[in-house]
This record gives structure tokens, C-alpha cells and sequence, in this order.
């Protein structure tokens, strides 16, 4: 057996051509991601606030995964791994790049099997600035790049407006088989949820701080080497605007899947609902860590998977997977044959039932801040490369972190220890499982207008 091959054998114990019969009816695929929400703040998940009450309900008719891992911290990435089932580091849409044109998207295999494909985006990091239109018949990136100032996420489209956007396609889509891809950017920075929301679990009378970016980026540890403190009360008030833009997105979710369906029949339909990264509420010291840090509450996301007629709805997977394993899963359900390329792995059988252990992995590289992340069922295995500083000038800590998961998911004890077998075989194992960068595969730049980029340096994103 070779090295890599022991070095799994080893991890996995320790981290525990389309075909279709002729006139069988194919089924619709509708892909929801609803962006920044963290797993911990949905109700199927266990959060004890009612923030997601038609999400909770999908959940019953849906499998529901446990732990399902983003595989990068922030939009960009995440998503694009999402569509090409690459990790960041293989397809390359990090650091204001577009996706090479020869790398094959899940909507490019289901445009070739006949799917009509549509997309509809809430923020320019889901654009076809990157890529993302990429395989789509119709797409729009819903953003108001000439209103910086608008509440909830400086241009960004409300959700209410992207349901309405979709409800009008589908009034006019044709008679072929539909992959439909939504994003609903609301729980995103800034947290100003619209009208009732605001106040749906605010105290009755709540401290003066409120959701917008400019006021929070003074609590953001990358941004500042001492960040200011924030008192429980003013923490406990912008989680409150967090879950009311969460609350909101959830309502707009109900009338959408209503619509589908009455145009589609959600009964002949993939329903598949995820977020791209979660976000930190002061967990390891910060506001947004989205970006920043690859701990729990920015990797682990909902990932729920209605299946036609409501197949095991109710159901769990508890094994980790990743966003990238969610295209050849889908491929392999509609018997589509996956690009050679993708490199994430069906997870069919353990819907089904047939669950085994196994591990996924995250990467961040941005504000010059390199992390790889290797996630098993119960340990964590985090290394930080050191690169000096930030892009803000922070000082970064380097080095390896180890957790825990079932003892500690706070992941506040550090149990790496060089001189421990345990810590060595699981450093081995990442490196031997980390991403190779695409080899040959060069990235264009991304091409945004002046105002895109005042948009993004307004809200951080671009230093």
C-alpha cells in the first residue's frame, strides 16, 4: 500500500451519459443557498429561537445533514466549489479571479443533458464577474451597484425582490426539465432586517448599537490587533438582527417553494437548501469571522436535500461532507455521468442509509491569511500558515490547532502536540489530502467596474 494510502486508512479511523427510461418524466433540480447562515441559528439544527419555521418544515420531507462543511470561509469560493466540485485552491476563483472557461460547472453537465438552467444572485461575489453565469441559460446578479448605502449589504437585492424575479421566469420557462439556482444574500452584514423582523427578537428596549458594518468592523479581529469588546447585551442585540434577516429570508423561502410548487410539482423535484459559510458572534473573539477563521460557526452550514416524492424525508446523515460533494451526488441520482474533474465524492449511498466515516477539508486564502482545514466526525485538525501579517497589518498566528469536536465544539482547548501520534498522523493526512492548485489552469482576472469595487472596498472586502 503506498504512504497516501495508509495515511487515509489511518485518518479514517481516527476521525471516525445521461440515461433515462423512455417516457419517464426527469426531475427538476432547485438549488437554494442562502448566504452567511451558520447551522447553529436554524431550528432543525437545535437553536431554540423560532428563526426558521418553513425551513424546519422542508426538513421534515428533506435529509438532513448533520455536518455538512463549507469548503472555504467566505462567498466567492465556497460557491464556485459549490459548482465546479473543486476545492478553492484547484479552481482558482479566490482573490478577484474569474473561473477558467475550460473547467466544467454543474450547470454546463446539466445544460448538456437537456436541463433549461436559470440563476438567480444577490451579491457580486455569485456574479458572472467570476464565473458563476457559466453553463446557465438565463442569469441575473441581482445588485444596485450605484446605492452603497442601502441596508443589508450595500446594493444587495432583498430577498422579496429575488422571489419576485424568479416567479417571473417560471411564469414564462419553457417545457423542458429545470435546474434552478437561487441566492439570497439578507443574513449577510449589514443586519438590518426590514420592518417587523427588526424587532421580532430585539428586547423591548435593546442597546443603541446597531447591524451595519461600519459600526461592527471595530469588533473584527483581522480588521484591528486589540478589537474593541462588546458588552453581552449589545452581543445578544446583534444576534438579534442577524436571526430577524434570517426570520425574513425564511418567509420569502415559504412563498418561493409555494411557487415552485405550482409551476413545477415539488413532488418531481431535487430541493436541495445550503448556505455558502456560517459567521462569528464574538465565539473566538471577533464579529465576522467569515473570511478570517475556518472554526464551526463559519464551516458548518445546513444542507438539506428534499428527494423526489419526499424519498426518506426525515432522514439524517451524520458523516461529514462538503459543499464540493453535492454535484456528483446530484449527477449521480439523475445518472449523469460527473466531469473527470470534479473531485468531491456522491454521497448517495449514505442517504440512503449506508454511512461510513471519512473527513472533508476547507481552505482559506485571503487577506493573506492560508489555512487548511481537515474535518473529521470528530476531530479537527487547523493549520495557519505563516505569512507574516494580514492585508489590515494584524499580526497572523501561525501553527496547528487541534480539536475535539465531541469533548470540546466550542473548539477552545488546543490539543495539537507535535510529539503525539495522534497530532502527527493527522498533519500527515492533510498533507497528503490537501488540493493540488490547478495544474496548467490560469484564471482571468475578474472584470468589475469601478463601482463593483467601491462596493466591496465599502463593506471590507477589498483592502
Amino acid at each position: 500500500m503506498t504512504r497516501v494510502g495508509l495515511l487515509v486508512g489511518l485518518g479514517l479511523s481516527l476521525l471516525g451519459a445521461f440515461s433515462c427510461a423512455p417516457g419517464a418524466e426527469r426531475p427538476h433540480v432547485i438549488l437554494i443557498s442562502i448566504d452567511t447562515l451558520r447551522a447553529d441559528h436554524v431550528g432543525c439544527y437545535g437553536y431554540d429561537r423560532p428563526t426558521t419555521p418553513a425551513i424546519d418544515a422542508l426538513a421534515l420531507e428533506s435529509i438532513r445533514f448533520e455536518n455538512a462543511i463549507s469548503q472555504a470561509g467566505w462567498t466567492l469560493p465556497s460557491h464556485m466549489s459549490l459548482m465546479t466540485s473543486l476545492m478553492p485552491s484547484q479552481h482558482g476563483v479566490t482573490q478577484e479571479r474569474a473561473l477558467n472557461p475550460a473547467i466544467v460547472t454543474l450547470a454546463e453537465s446539466l445544460q448538456n443533458a437537456g436541463y433549461t438552467t436559470a440563476g438567480f444572485a444577490s451579491w457580486i461575489y455569485v456574479s458572472e464577474n467570476y464565473g458563476f453565469g457559466q453553463g446557465f441559460d438565463e442569469y441575473r446578479t441581482l445588485v444596485d451597484t450605484r446605492r452603497l448605502d442601502v441596508a443589508g449589504g450595500g446594493g444587495a437585492f432583498p430577498a422579496g425582490r429575488v422571489v419576485d424575479a424568479v416567479q417571473g421566469w417560471l411564469s414564462r420557462r419553457g417545457d423542458d426539465p429545470v435546474f434552478l439556482f437561487v441566492h439570497l444574500f439578507d443574513p449577510h452584514m449589514d443586519y438590518v432586517p426590514p420592518g417587523e423582523y427588526a424587532e421580532m427578537f430585539a428586547e423591548a428596549d435593546p442597546p443603541s448599537i446597531d447591524g451595519r458594518y461600519e459600526t461592527l468592523k471595530r469588533y473584527i479581529r483581522g480588521l484591528n490587533e486589540s478589537p474593541a469588546s462588546l458588552s453581552p447585551r449589545e452581543l445578544h442585540h446583534v444576534e438579534s438582527l442577524y436571526d430577524g434577516e434570517i426570520r425574513y429570508v425564511d418567509s420569502q423561502i415559504e412563498e418561493l417553494l409555494a411557487s415552485l410548487d405550482a409551476s413545477l410539482g415539488l413532488g418531481n423535484c431535487h430541493l436541495i437548501l445550503l448556505s455558502d459559510h456560517g459567521e462569528e458572534f464574538m465565539d473566538h473573539g471577533s464579529i465576522e469571522g467569515h473570511g478570517w477563521t475556518l472554526y464551526e460557526e463559519v464551516v458548518h452550514v445546513p444542507l438539506l436535500w428534499r428527494l423526489p416524492a419526499k424519498a426518506r424525508g426525515g432522514g439524517t446523515v451524520a458523516a461529514p461532507v462538503g459543499l464540493i460533494d453535492v454535484a456528483p451526488t446530484l449527477l449521480d441520482y439523475l445518472q449523469i455521468d460527473a466531469p473527470e474533474a470534479f473531485r468531491g465524492k456522491s454521497r448517495r449511498t449514505a442517504m440512503e442509509g449506508d454511512e461510513s466515516p471519512g473527513y472533508v477539508l476547507s481552505e482559506n486564502d485571503r487577506f493573506n491569511i492560508e489555512m487548511r482545514v481537515l474535518r473529521g466526525e470528530r476531530y479537527k485538525l487547523i493549520h495557519t500558515a505563516d505569512s507574516g501579517r494580514n492585508a489590515a497589518g494584524v499580526p497572523i498566528l501561525a501553527g496547528f490547532e487541534l480539536y475535539d469536536l465531541v469533548k470540546d465544539p466550542a473548539e477552545a482547548v488546543n490539543l495539537y502536540d507535535p510529539e503525539d501520534g495522534r497530532s502527527h498522523a493527522l498533519v500527515a493526512l492533510l498533507e497528503a489530502s490537501s488540493g493540488e492548485a490547478g495544474a496548467g489552469v490560469q484564471n482571468p482576472a475578474a472584470e468589475l467596474s469601478e463601482e463593483q469595487l467601491e462596493l466591496l472596498r465599502s463593506l471590507g472586502y477589498v483592502q
